[in-house]
């Protein structure tokens, strides 16, 4: 007998949910970045730090979240001078933001399906003073540009999805002795036995897997393919039939 239970409910005004939420949301670290909400104000113990300031109420994601954070870090060790890195499905800029402020030198393709995200982003670099260019297209569709396939240094991709549609998504954008970074869960070895005919087929190869234990999340991976091959004519194949029929 688990004893007796009851169901309420109410009605929340929009405006209420609006503001009350930012109670919950405060500024935080990553490494030596600052990430800081638009409503509080910066220490004066903080002045030398890097400092990223956003507004969460008008994008999705705040940068909070762990495997967000350990996407950052790791990826800071891949960009060197110049790199030319495109983040795709940028959603709310991350990483692509906080590499661009902390490498000014980076420059920085932020690619996503939304131009609502986009238009807000656009206007973040501004207030930010960096230059990040925006690109309003699915990947599948930037894969197939001539002026995108296969010139990125550097592609990034958060989303949840299968690794070996990820590949095809992103691989056809990586240059040739360029990375494909994507971050995985715990079932990230699995993945990649489930992607190796993906990883062949698209040029994918010299895979490293970076994995680390989080406070609160648990294991987080972050899975490394270097391109060593040029990705074939026809990849990337149309959306539905990437998701249909994976690789």
């Amino acid at each position: 007998h688990l004893g007796e239970g009851s169901i309420t409910e109410s009605v929340t005004e929009d405006v209420d949910w609006i503001n009350n939420w930012k109670q919950y949301f405060h500024q935080f670290y990553i490494d030596d970045i600052l990430v800081i909400p638009s409503w509080e104000e910066m220490g004066l113990e903080d002045r030398e730090r890097t400092v990223l300031h956003i507004d969460p109420g008008t994008a999705f994601g705040t940068g909070m979240h762990e495997t967000t954070q350990l996407c950052i870090r790791q990826l800071r060790k891949y960009v060197t001078r110049e790199t030319e890195l495109l983040d795709v499905g940028t959603g709310a800029g991350f990483p692509g933001i906080p590499l661009k402020i902390v490498r000014t030198d980076l420059q920085v393709t932020l690619l996503d399906g939304s131009n609502k995200r986009l238009n807000f982003l656009s206007q973040l670099c501004g207030e930010l003073g960096i230059e990040c260019r925006c690109v309003h297209k699915r990947a599948e569709e930037a894969g197939l540009d001539k002026s995108m396939r296969e010139s990125f240094d550097l592609v990034t991709a958060r989303a949840v999805a299968q690794l070996r549609i990820l590949c095809e998504y992103c691989l056809p954008l990586v240059k040739m002795k360029g990375f494909f970074v994507a971050m995985k869960g715990p079932g990230a070895k699995d993945e990649l036995s489930e992607a190796e005919n993906a990883l062949k087929t698209l040029g994918g190869d010299r895979i490293d897997v970076k994995q680390i234990q989080l406070p609160t999340a648990g294991e987080r991976n972050l899975i490394v393919v270097r391109k060593l091959s040029f990705t074939p004519k026809g990849y990337p194949r149309h959306g539905g039939t990437i998701t249909k029929h994976p690789l």
